[in-house]
């Protein structure tokens, strides 16, 4: 299988930034009329909104706060006082209090879904994705296609991708807005859904009023999807395309490790139909480039069977052997054949030949030790990393860089 070989430019846009560039309450409170009081406001209810609403309009948020604070203590509160009320309090700094405010306004209007997608909205942006979930989860408001974005991008948050895809799936018939598209496509990325991410990507490009940026996104996960589905030639077109529309840049790195792919893929076939005797160490990491972990592992070991390697060569093929058992998620494998690195005893009698033996040695010996710490920090196993690292610290000339690593270690694995 081909290797993922790029990270992607970005990642989902925040509601915030979907919505609106303005406050998104202070985007979506109505207006105050001018004429008589509206939405069962009192006489005096509105004479007091009226001016906090003047107040708020010259950004006087806390002053506008203080005014309609008390109105909202009494028994029976319109929803239109909540809204500039809570509203108030957030503009003021308050967010805490402005929570207070929206969540009182939904016990008295259970179905206003402006109170609802507000809080949600002040949730979201404190991080608090849990709180959201639940609250959009356990709402009896009919979904919006804004309520729903909300809920997909807490649960993504959430990593709850399948959750997320589901909040982002609307009633039958109805199109998929185009604002959805990229939190469902980063979903199916998460899911390791190839084809369907193929198919979002497809339709979010169809819309032609993308960003040059979200169309790179969007050509950048299609490539990711193709390429998981052993399609290369197709993901190569994809990221041309990608950089095609970044005309100030290089060819990415990506682009470029993709085609050096499809040429190793395409000698590592070769190499795979070679008799056991003509196999090669070359041949094997053009198998490991192209990401065919399990035949090139099957390679190396028929290679070990049939030839007698000398010592450097040995060390290269354990050390290939432990990248290729690490690929297929075998780490305890992996570590054991790094474990023989450097062991072998050294061959000749040449004093010069020798010294480079040793020095080959050393220097494989110094990869596989950093090969089997990070195994170890992969899976949590600070300890056993720490010991490697004590290893590595007494290899010549390696001291400096394992007190670094050690250092580095303790610093992420104690209580600050």
């Amino acid at each position: 299988m081909f290797r993922s070989i790029f990270k992607l430019s970005s990642r989902p846009t925040s509601p915030a930034a979907v919505i609106s560039g303005l406050s998104l309450v202070a985007a979506l409170v109505m207006p105050l009329s001018a004429a008589a009081a509206p939405q069962g406001l009192s006489g005096h209810q509105y004479l007091v909104l009226k001016r906090a609403t003047k107040l708020l309009d010259q950004h006087h948020s806390q002053q506008a706060a203080a005014l309609i604070a008390p109105l909202l203590e009494a028994e029976s509160v319109p929803a239109m006082l909540f809204h500039y009320g809570c509203r108030a309090f957030n503009e003021a700094g308050e967010a805490q209090r402005s929570a207070q405010c929206w969540q009182q306004g939904l016990k008295r209007h259970p179905d206003d879904g402006l109170m609802l997608e507000s809080l949600a909205q002040l949730w979201l942006e404190q991080q608090d994705y849990a709180k959201v979930a639940e609250l959009l989860a356990s709402s009896r408001v009919e979904p919006t296609p804004a309520l729903q974005y909300l809920h997909g991008y807490a649960l993504y948050q959430l990593r709850r991708y399948s959750d997320a895809l589901h909040a982002l799936t609307p009633v039958s018939g109805t199109p998929i807005p185009a604002h959805w598209r990229p939190l469902r496509s980063y979903s199916l990325l998460a899911l390791e859904d190839w084809p369907g991410l193929e198919q979002d990507c497809r339709l979010w490009l169809v819309n032609e009023a993308l960003s040059p940026n979200e169309q790179v996104q969007a050509w950048q996960l299609l490539a990711q999807s193709l390429l998981q589905q052993q399609r290369p030639l197709q993901a190569a077109t994809a990221l041309q395309m990608a950089d095609l529309l970044s005309p100030n840049s290089a060819p990415s790195t990506a682009l470029l490790q993709l085609y050096g792919q499809l040429d190793a893929y395409d000698l590592a076939a070769d190499c795979s139909a070679s008799a056991d005797q003509t196999l090669s160490l070359n041949c094997l990491y053009y198998g490991f480039w192209a990401g065919n972990y399990a035949t090139t592992l099957a390679a190396s070991e028929r290679l070990t069977a049939s030839q007698s390697l000398p010592p450097q060569q040995a060390d290269r093929l354990l050390l290939l052997q432990g990248q290729l058992l690490s690929a297929l998620n075998r780490p305890e494998q992996a570590r054991a054949q790094w474990h023989k690195v450097g062991k072998a005893p050294l061959k000749g009698d040449d004093p010069e030949n020798l010294k480079q033996q040793r020095q080959q040695r050393l220097r494989h010996r110094a990869q596989a030790l950093l090969a089997i710490a990070q195994s170890h920090w992969l899976s949590q196993q600070w300890p056993e990393a720490m010991q490697v690292y004590r290893e590595l610290a007494q290899l010549g000339g390696y001291q400096t860089t394992a007190e670094q690593l050690m250092d580095t270690l303790t610093y992420y694995t104690q209580p600050q």
